[in-house]
């Protein structure tokens, strides 16, 4: 399920009697979502806000932001950066359906940093940027780490910066679950976040139900009670009390 799906499925969770675990994001959009809805994952907003710490710290004062404009985890991103980066910002959306990216290109030109947003179309923007001859730095997010992603660039990838998630060395239970990904699939994984927070989320909910069993308003309370401080593949874990972990 997509971000913006995951929203939409919020709505009917307490009326069907059910508990839904976002196991990928965590935002303030997704707070208090509902009694029954929870979000085990990366604090969206702390993605944007890796972007515009790493532009201030470089001297960074005026850049040009593409971005997709029906995607609300992007929309979230885009406006963490925007909230946080004290420059200049120029702004460009492309929609889904978009796959010829020179006349927004064109208009961004003059930029020497351009933030780009989005998913694996993405890449397209980066390909089109080399074709033109643009030199252009172009930061984004860990979808620049997908295979489709690179595809799309043409293998354009050189220089390319973004945000992305490690997990800790000393942490043994990460490692133990890169091993058996590694010994189940015979690859690493794509992207280990993906695998980290779900694994997560599937630890902290098998915590809950141990005590619980299925009563859907035990879950419920327990989750927000009794994790507190707890040790996953991600560090360590706290649900806040409305629902979300801002934990990892």
């Amino acid at each position: 399920v997509t971000y913006g799906g995951f929203l939409s499925l919020a709505k009917n969770a307490e009326q069907d009697g059910i508990i839904l675990i976002d196991s990928l994001d965590a935002s303030e959009e997704l707070a208090n979502l509902g009694t029954n809805s929870f979000a085990v994952g990366i604090y969206d907003e702390s993605i944007g806000y890796a972007i515009a710490d790493y532009l201030a710290e470089n001297g960074i004062d005026k850049i040009g932001l593409i971005s997709n404009l029906e995607d609300p985890f992007i929309f979230l991103v885009k406006n963490a950066v925007k909230n946080k980066y004290v420059g200049e910002v120029k702004e460009e959306m492309y929609t889904f359906n978009d796959k010829d990216f020179r006349t927004l290109l064109a208009k961004l030109s003059p930029f020497d940093y351009i933030v780009l947003l989005g998913w694996e179309e993405t890449g397209l923007v980066v390909r089109q940027a080399r074709e033109l001859g643009m030199k252009t730095q172009f930061i984004g997010i860990d979808t620049f780490s997908s295979e489709n992603f690179k595809r799309n660039t043409n293998n354009n990838v050189e220089g390319l910066l973004f945000t992305f998630w490690q997990g800790a060395e000393g942490n043994e239970i990460y490692k133990t679950m890169i091993l058996d990904y590694n010994l189940q699939f015979n690859k690493a994984p794509e992207n280990v976040l993906f695998v980290a927070t779900g694994y997560d989320a599937m630890a902290v909910l098998g915590k809950v139900m141990r005590d619980c069993e299925d009563k859907v308003d035990c879950v419920g309370a327990r989750l927000k009670s009794s994790i507190k401080d707890f040790q996953g593949a991600t560090g360590s874990i706290t649900m806040d009390q409305d629902g979300i972990t801002r934990s990892i």
